[in-house]
C-alpha cells in the first residue's frame, strides 16, 4: 500500500485536490502503528521511530557481542538477530517515508510542526534516516509547496512565528549543526511568507526584515549550502560522486550507505531533490539582496586577504616579490556563494533532464501565457552569477552551469549563454571558453572548408559543424579585446594551478595575431565566401572586416607582397594566395546577386552567429542575400576612407592593380582585357547602370536591355546609397581619385548619366510604409524613414561626386566635359528631346506636373533638384493622444542622444528606457504608487517611447535633407565659382534670378534646421554677389566694345521686386538666427 501511495506522489508531491491520498496515508498510519487517542499521527510516528531506533541499537549491540564470543562461523542466533535487525531497519525506513508523505499533505498544524522541529533538533544527522527526517522538515516548513487552509493558518499564527525564532537562536543547541543551518535557512523563507501575509504581526513578534535577513545570512555562514549539497549526494546513493567530495566541518555529517545499498529508495529520491530545490528557489526569489550582500562582502574580504597573503606572488610584470609575513594568521575565507553555485549544479545534475529550463528562459503558464512570477527572476540570477570573479567562484560557476545544462534544450541554452559572453562578461571562465573554442576552431578551419567544398565528407552535420566553428572564430575576435586589455592584467597575480594546468595569463595572445602567423587560415576564412551556406558567407565577410581593422593586419609590408608597392598585410596574404582569383570572384558573385531591400525584424541578428538558437522545424529560412551585399559594401566603405592604410583588402577586391609601381595612382583593370576578371568595382557600375538611360543615342540602342531593368535605388535604396558613397570616396581619395574618376567618366559616363537621370521624387515602396513624403507640388509619396533617408542621401553623394568632377575637369582643362555637366545642371529640361525618349522621362523626372513647383518658370535641372529636397514628412504611425507628463515632466533626454550610423543625432532607445526606469525606481523608493498612479506611469512611458520613434524619424529625415542642401550648395558653388564664364552670356543673369527666387522661401520655413538655414543663406549671399559682379563685368566690357552680347538690359522689375520682398520677409521672419540675417 505504501508503494502505491509513493507512486501517487512520485512526481513531486500532492496537489490541492488530493484528499483521497491524504486519507489513504492516515489509514496506513493507523494500520502500521495503531490509533492512540488524543495523539496526532505525527507524534505517534516519531515515537514509533524512536522505539525502533532503540530496538536497532539493542540488536546491533547483541550482534557485536555475539561476534566477539563466537567463532568465525555464523551461528543460527546471528542469522536470527541479523534478520530481525533488517526487519526493524525496514520498518524504520517505511515510517520515515510515511513521515515525508505526511508532511507533503501540508496538513500539519502548529503543534505538529513544533514537535517535529524539537524532535529533529535532537536527531543525529548521521543516522540512516537523517536524509528522510531533514527532508520531511524542509517540506513542513516550505512556503513554496501547495498552499492549503492549514498552511495559510500557520502563516499567520503568532505562537508558531515566535517559537520558530526561539528554535534557531544561537543559544539553542542542536545535535547536528548542519541540520540546524539547513532548516534555519528554510525557516527564514517561511518567515518571509509570514510577513507577506501579516507584516504588522511579524514586527510585533520580532520577525522583522532585518531579523529574517540576519537569520538567513547566519545559516549560510554555518554551511547550510554544504550540508544540502551532501544531502543531495547522499540521496543519490551509488549514483552519486560523493566519494570525490571532501566533507567539511559538521555540515557534512550525513549518513553513508553500506556496500551495495542506498540510503534512500528510488521513489523517495525525487522528494529529497524537490525539497532542496524548493529551498533554493525560495532563496533566489525571496532573498536575492541577502545573496548579493554576502557575495560582495566575501569578495571584498577575499581581495583584502590576498593583499596580505604570505609567500610570493607574481605581479603584473611577472617578477616575484617576497612579502613579509603578517602578524597573525587570517581567518579562513568564507566561500558560501561558491558553495551555493556548487549545490545548484549538484541538485540539477540529480533532477530529471530539462528541470533547469526555468533558469534559462522566463516560462509562461496557462492558456493566457502569463509569466510565471515564481521563476521569472531565475534567468537574472544566472546573469548575476556569471559576473563572479576569483579562483574559487569561477570554478563553482562552471559546476553550476554543468548541472544546469542537463538536457537537450538546457545544453543548447548553456552553449548560447557561454557563446554570447554570459560568463565572459566578468570571469576567467569566459576566457577559457573563448580561447579554448578558438584554438579548436582554427584547427578545424585548416582542413574543413576544402573537405566541405570537395564533398569529401558526406555527413549532413558537417556543414552545421563548420557553421559553428565560424561562429566561434567570429565571436572570439569580437570579444577578445576585453580579456586581453582588462581581464588578463587583473588576474596576473592569481594562482591557477589548482584548477588549470599549464596556464599563464600573460602568454595569451590575440586570435588575430595568431592568424597573422598562419596565412593559410586567413586564406581559408576568405575562401568561405565560395561555400553554399549563406550564414558562413556572411560571417566570413565579417571576420575579414575585423581582420582588416586589426593593427596586426593594417601594417604596410613591402616584402610580404612580393611587389614593388608597400601593401597592407591582409591584402598581401590574399594577393599571394593561390585562391586569390576565386576569392575575388566569390565576393563579386555575392555582390552581384539580385535582391530586394526588405524591412528586417529587430531580432534578425539573433539568428546569426554565436548563440543563435536553432530554427524551428519547418520554419522559413532566413534570406541573407541582401544582408551579405550590404556587408560587402560596408567592408569596402570602411577600408577606403581617408586615413586608412592603403592599398588594402578593399582595393584588391575592387580590382585596383595593387602591384603597380606608381606611388600615387593605381589603375583599374579593364574587365574586357585579356586575363582580367570582374571585380566588385565592375559589379557596382553594372548595378548603378540598370535602368539609367545613356546620353549617347548610338550606344543607347545597344543598352535597351539594361534600360528595361528596375533602377537599384528603387528596389534597394540603402544599397544604392552605399554604392554612390563608395564611388565618391574613391573619387576623393588621393590614391584612387584619378583612376576611379577616369574609369567612371570614360567607360560608364557615370557623372553625366546619373545627373541627368537623377530622380526627383522618392519611389513609393510596396510594403513597410510608415508615412508620406509631401513635395511642394502637392504630390505625396508613401514610404518609410529608412527608404526615404537612403534615397535622399544617395542623391547627396551623387551631387558631391558631380561637384568633385566639375572641380577636377576644370583643373585638368577638360572644359568640353565640364560644359556637358553644366548644360545638364543649368539647361531647361525638354522631355521631348531624343536624349530622353521612350517614355523614360516620367520615371526619372516625374511627369509634366513638375512645373507645378513654380508656375511659369523654366525647368532648370539645378532648380528641380533643389525643390526636391524641400519636402515634409507626415508620420502615419497610430499615435496616442497627448499624455500630460506627471512623473516625467522634468525629463531631460540629452544624455540619451547619440550619433547614428548615418551621422544624425538620435535618441538612443535603450538609454531612454534606462533613464525612465531610473526615474521610476527613484519615485518608488520615496512613495508607494497607487494603481491609478501606476496606470498613469504606464501611459506616460508608452507615450514617450512612441514619441521617441517619431522624433528619431524626424531627426533622420531632417539630417538627410540637410545633407541634400549641403551637396546642392557645393555643386552650385563649384559650378558658379569655376565655370560661370562658361555659361552663355545671355543666360547667366536668368540663372541667378531663378535660383534667388527659389532659395529665400525655403530659408524662412520654421521646420528647416539651423545648419541648413545657414548654408542656404550663404548660397543666397553668393548669388547676390555673383549677380552684382556679372553686371559690373558686363558694364566694364560694354564700355570698351560694342558687342551686343554684353548689352546691359534693365532689371526685370517684377522679378526683382519679388526677390527683394522675399529676402525682406526672410530677414523679418520670427526666430530667424542672427547669422542667417547677417548673410542675407
Amino acid at each position: 500500500m505504501l508503494e502505491s501511495l509513493m507512486a501517487g506522489g512520485a512526481d513531486g508531491g500532492m496537489g490541492d485536490d488530493d484528499d483521497s491520498l491524504r486519507r489513504s496515508i492516515a489509514e496506513l498510519a493507523t494500520h502500521l502503528i495503531g490509533e492512540r487517542e488524543g495523539q496526532s499521527f505525527l507524534v505517534t510516528l516519531v515515537e514509533q521511530i524512536d522505539s525502533l531506533s532503540k530496538r536497532t541499537e539493542v540488536l546491533k549491540k547483541k550482534l557485536v557481542d555475539a561476534t566477539s564470543h563466537t567463532s568465525t562461523s555464523t551461528s543460527l542466533r546471528d542469522v536470527v538477530l541479523q534478520g530481525e535487525l533488517e526487519k526493524v531497519l525496514e520498518q524504520r525506513g517505511t515510517l520515515a517515508g510515511l513521515l515525508i508523505l505526511l508532511c507533503e499533505t501540508r496538513e500539519l498544524g502548529v503543534d505538529d510542526i513544533l514537535r517535529l522541529l524539537e524532535w529533529t533538533s535532537q536527531f543525529d544527522s548521521a543516522d540512516d534516516l537523517g536524509v528522510h527526517i531533514t527532508t520531511a522538515c524542509l517540506i513542513a516548513l516550505s512556503p513554496m509547496q501547495i498552499v492549503t487552509p492549514t498552511v495559510l493558518s500557520n502563516l499567520t499564527d503568532e505562537r508558531l512565528i515566535a517559537s520558530l525564532l526561539k528554535h534557531f537562536e544561537k543559544e539553542k543547541k542542536w545535535k547536528s549543526a548542519g541540520v540546524k543551518s539547513a532548516l534555519q535557512l528554510q525557516c527564514s523563507l517561511f518567515l518571509v511568507a509570514c510577513r507577506a501575509q501579516d507584516p504588522t504581526m511579524c514586527d510585533e513578534k520580532q520577525a522583522t526584515v532585518d531579523a529574517i535577513e540576519s537569520m538567513a545570512t547566519e545559516s549560510m555562514e554555518n554551511d547550510a549550502f554544504v550540508f544540502l549539497d551532501h544531502l543531495v549526494l547522499a540521496a543519490r546513493g551509488r549514483d552519486s560522486l560523493i566519494g570525490g567530495k571532501t566533507p567539511t566541518l559538521d555540515a557534512a555529517q550525513v549518513p553513508t550507505a553500506g556496500a551495495g545499498t542506498d540510503l534512500v529508495d528510488e521513489p523517495f529520491r525525487s522528494k529529497v531533490y524537490l525539497a532542496v530545490e524548493g529551498c533554493i528557489i525560495g532563496l533566489l526569489v525571496s532573498l536575492p539582496n541577502v545573496l548579493k550582500r554576502l557575495k560582495h562582502r566575501q569578495e571584498d574580504v577575499g581581495i583584502a586577504a590576498r593583499k596580505v597573503q604570505t609567500g610570493t606572488f607574481v605581479n603584473a610584470l611577472g617578477r616575484k616579490v617576497e612579502e613579509p609575513a603578517p602578524a597573525a594568521q587570517p581567518a579562513p575565507l568564507r566561500t558560501d556563494i561558491a558553495a551555493l553555485f556548487r549545490l545548484i549544479g549538484t541538485l540539477y545534475d540529480s533532477l530529471p533532464v530539462e528541470s533547469a529550463l526555468k533558469f534559462w528562459i522566463v516560462q509562461t503558464s496557462g492558456k493566457s501565457k502569463q509569466i510565471d512570477p515564481l521563476h521569472s527572476r531565475l534567468p537574472s540570477f544566472l546573469r548575476w552569477a556569471a559576473e563572479s570573479r576569483g579562483e574559487v567562484m569561477v570554478p563553482a560557476v562552471y559546476d553550476m552551469l554543468a548541472g544546469l545544462a542537463k538536457g537537450t534544450a538546457c545544453s543548447e541554452h548553456a552553449y548560447n549563454f557561454l557563446s554570447t559572453g554570459g560568463v565572459a562578461s566578468g570571469a576567467l571562465a569566459g576566457m577559457q571558453v573563448s580561447y579554448g573554442s578558438g584554438a579548436f576552431s582554427c584547427d578545424f578551419l585548416s582542413e574543413g572548408p576544402a573537405k566541405l567544398e570537395k564533398g569529401a565528407i558526406k555527413s549532413a552535420y558537417f556543414e552545421s559543424c563548420m557553421r559553428r566553428v565560424v561562429r566561434i572564430v567570429h565571436r572570439v575576435l569580437d570579444v577578445q579585446s576585453f580579456f586581453l586589455e582588462m581581464l588578463v592584467p587583473a588576474i596576473q597575480s592569481f594562482d591557477f594551478s589548482s584548477i588549470l594546468t599549464n596556464f599563464m595569463p600573460g602568454q595569451l595572445i590575440a586570435l588575430d595575431r595568431h592568424l597573422l602567423f598562419n596565412h593559410t587560415l586567413v586564406e581559408r576564412i576568405a575562401l568561405l565566401v565560395t561555400l553554399p551556406s549563406p550564414e558562413i558567407q556572411l560571417l566570413s565577410i565579417r571576420i575579414l572586416g575585423m581582420l582588416a581593422l586589426s593593427p596586426n593586419f593594417t601594417i604596410m609590408d613591402q616584402q610580404a607582397s612580393r611587389m614593388a608597392r608597400r601593401l597592407n598585410r591582409l591584402a598581401a596574404i590574399i594577393q599571394n594566395s593561390d585562391d586569390s582569383v576565386r576569392i575575388n570572384d566569390g565576393f563579386a558573385a555575392l555582390l552581384g546577386t539580385d535582391s530586394a531591400e526588405v524591412a528586417e525584424s529587430e531580432d534578425f541578428e539573433l539568428y546569426i552567429g554565436a548563440g543563435a538558437p536553432a530554427r524551428d522545424e519547418g520554419a522559413e529560412d532566413l534570406s541573407l542575400t541582401h544582408t551579405i551585399r550590404l556587408e560587402i559594401i560596408d567592408l569596402l566603405l570602411k577600408n577606403t576612407e581617408k586615413g586608412r592604410p592603403s592599398p588594402n583588402i578593399a582595393h584588391l577586391l575592387l580590382g585596383f592593380d595593387v602591384a603597380t609601381a606608381s606611388t600615387n595612382e593605381m589603375a583599374i583593370q579593364d574587365p574586357s582585357a585579356l586575363n582580367s576578371t570582374t571585380s566588385c568595382f565592375h559589379v557596382i557600375t553594372d548595378l548603378l547602370s540598370d535602368g539609367i538611360p545613356l546620353l549617347d543615342s548610338t550606344r543607347r540602342r545597344r543598352e535597351e536591355q539594361s534600360l528595361s531593368r528596375t533602377p537599384l535605388y528603387f528596389k534597394a535604396p540603402l544599397l544604392a546609397e552605399k554604392c554612390h558613397r563608395l564611388f565618391h570616396q574613391l573619387c576623393s581619395h588621393e590614391l584612387t581619385s584619378k583612376p576611379a574618376a577616369r574609369y567612371l567618366r570614360t567607360r560608364e559616363d557615370y557623372f553625366a548619366r546619373n545627373l541627368a537621370a537623377l530622380p526627383i521624387r522618392a519611389p513609393e515602396i510596396p510594403v513597410g510604409k510608415e508615412g508620406m513624403a509631401s513635395y511642394a507640388d502637392g504630390v505625396g509619396v508613401e514610404s518609410n524613414c529608412s527608404a526615404l533617408t537612403s534615397f535622399l542621401r544617395m542623391r547627396s553623394w551623387l551631387l558631391e561626386s558631380v561637384a568633385l568632377e566639375i572641380h577636377l575637369l576644370t583643373d585638368e582643362k577638360q572644359f568640353p566635359r565640364a560644359g556637358r555637366l553644366l548644360d545638364i545642371l543649368f539647361g531647361s529640361i525638354d522631355v521631348t528631346a531624343e536624349t530622353f525618349e521612350d517614355d523614360v522621362g516620367d520615371r526619372f523626372f516625374g511627369s509634366s506636373t513638375i512645373q507645378a513647383f513654380s508656375p511659369g518658370q523654366s525647368l532648370m535641372r539645378v532648380v528641380e533638384i533643389f525643390q526636391s529636397f524641400d519636402l515634409t514628412w507626415q508620420d502615419s504611425m497610430v499615435s496616442l493622444e497627448a499624455v500630460p507628463l506627471v512623473f516625467y515632466g522634468s525629463l531631460d533626454y540629452s544624455s540619451c542622444l547619440r550619433a547614428a550610423e548615418s551621422g544624425a543625432e538620435v535618441i538612443d532607445r535603450d538609454a531612454l528606457i534606462g533613464l525612465l526606469s531610473q526615474i521610476r525606481r527613484a519615485r518608488e523608493e520615496t512613495e508607494t504608487l497607487s494603481p491609478e498612479a501606476l496606470e498613469q506611469l504606464s501611459h506616460e512611458t508608452r507615450y514617450l517611447l512612441e514619441s521617441c520613434v517619431r522624433e528619431n524619424n524626424r531627426r533622420e529625415i531632417e539630417h538627410a535633407k540637410a545633407m541634400g542642401f549641403e551637396s546642392w550648395r557645393r555643386v552650385v558653388n563649384v559650378a558658379l565659382a569655376k565655370c560661370f564664364d562658361r555659361l552663355s552670356i545671355e543666360s547667366r543673369e536668368g540663372i541667378l534670378f531663378d535660383l534667388l527666387q527659389e532659395v529665400p522661401p525655403v530659408i524662412r520655413q520654421p521646420s528647416l534646421s539651423l545648419p541648413s538655414s545657414v548654408l542656404l543663406s550663404e548660397v543666397t549671399m553668393m548669388l547676390i554677389t555673383k549677380l552684382r559682379e556679372d553686371r559690373s563685368h558686363r558694364a566694364l566690357v560694354q564700355s570698351f566694345t560694342d558687342d551686343a552680347n554684353y548689352m546691359i538690359s534693365s532689371l526685370p522689375e517684377d522679378r526683382f521686386h519679388g526677390i527683394l520682398r522675399s529676402l525682406l520677409d526672410s530677414l523679418l521672419a520670427s526666430g530667424m538666427p542672427e547669422i542667417v540675417r547677417g548673410n542675407l
